[in-house]
């Protein structure tokens, strides 16, 4: 058995991590390298498979075995379990989001902790550096973005706003949430919603009947906006 680079099973990660193969390289001569891609996001979002795509893109591309894993709904514990076992499994590059770094920061240190190569995708920057993760691929600063969404709904016309906030406890969308509220101060507030279209109806229907001033919402995920458009439309609040 070869000894295995320790670079390339980084590149590795990273192209994985960003969903290309610019970096790709002829296979060598070795054991297939393993890694783990373990995330939160559901399978039903949009976004999450588009990601998925671009890790097998970039899998088949750098020439290397991998495994996608993801809890069905938002589920830090199931998220714990996956990642401590790829850890298990000795695999050699990981690739994680980190919500909730109170559920996932100890599964994560014990990766690092184990001699394996973590890159942080999508949610979690700040625990880089506390977990011992390599780096961050990810959009950064969700206050702002969330602070940014609250001018746009002003400019706009807005009075009155709410956050629909599809993955309660996601730590960057709670901060999004926090920096539009940030902005609206009393003319915003926040709700949660779902990735299920009945309960987002259910959940938004209810939440508009009992503040009927709200004229604008900011959704943070393209599924989880649809699903709010539909249920206003099947409620008459907004043109079909």
């Amino acid at each position: 058995m070869g000894v295995r680079n320790p670079l390339k099973t980084t590149v590795c990660a990273l192209a994985l991590a960003l969903g290309i193969g610019a970096l790709a390289a002829p296979a060598m001569a070795e054991d297939a390298i393993k890694i783990a891609v373990v995330t939160h996001g559901q399978s039903s979002d949009t976004y999450w498979t588009v990601v998925k795509k671009g890790v097998d893109d970039a899998a088949k591309l750098m020439g290397v075995d991998v495994t996608y894993q993801a809890p069905q709904t938002t589920d830090m514990v199931a998220e714990a379990r996956m990642i401590d076992a790829a850890v298990a499994q000795k695999v050699q590059g990981l690739v994680v989001s980190i919500p909730d770094a109170d559920a996932l920061d100890k599964s994560v240190k014990a990766a690092v902790d184990a001699g394996i190569p973590v890159i942080v995708i999508d949610s979690g920057e700040d625990e880089v550096p506390k977990t011992g993760a390599k780096l961050f691929v990810g959009t950064t600063n969700y206050f702002e973005q969330g602070a940014r969404a609250a001018k746009q709904l002003l400019a706009a016309g807005v009075t009155k706003g709410v956050c629909a906030n599809h993955e309660a406890g996601n730590l960057v969308n709670e901060s999004a949430c926090d920096g539009f509220i940030k902005v609206m101060g009393a003319n915003g507030d926040r709700v949660e919603v779902s990735m299920d279209p009945t309960d987002t109806a259910g959940r938004m229907k209810a939440y508009l009947s009992a503040h009927p001033d709200v004229n604008g919402i900011l959704a943070l995920g393209a599924p989880s906006a649809a699903n709010i458009v539909h249920a206003l439309r099947d409620s008459g609040t907004l043109p079909k």
